[in-house]
């Protein structure tokens, strides 16, 4: 997985975009999910991205998307979480965010983390 965004939409809902590329040499037909975890791994949250799902080919670099409603979420610290599954292997991007309320609605922030 090259890229994970996050960006709000309407109220409390959030268009989850992934960027994920090939660079095995193996084909596969791609799967993408992103789940919103609490810090001790509860979900909370579940989303199937959609995207094309036909044979990935090596080198390929392909966009997935998928939304999110954070209206149920506790203000607090999670983990974002998106995984594709390639085979029998799975490969994750893990995004910090902090979820907090202003005007009645959710607000999600992703938590920068310092990448020395």
């Amino acid at each position: 997985i090259i890229r994970v965004g996050l960006a709000a939409e309407e109220g409390s809902r959030y268009i989850i975009r992934a960027k994920s590329s090939n660079v095995g040499n193996v084909h596969f037909n791609p799967k993408c999910n992103a789940t919103v975890t609490k810090p001790d791994g509860t979900p909370v949250l579940e989303s199937a991205l959609s995207g094309q799902r036909q044979v990935m080919l090596p080198l390929e670099i392909r966009d997935f998307s998928g939304m999110l409603d954070f209206s149920s979420v506790e203000e607090g610290i999670y983990r974002l979480t998106v995984s594709m599954d390639y085979g029998e292997k799975i490969v994750s991007k893990i995004l910090p965010i902090q979820v907090s309320l202003e005007e009645g609605e959710k607000i999600v922030a992703v938590i920068p983390i310092d990448e020395e």
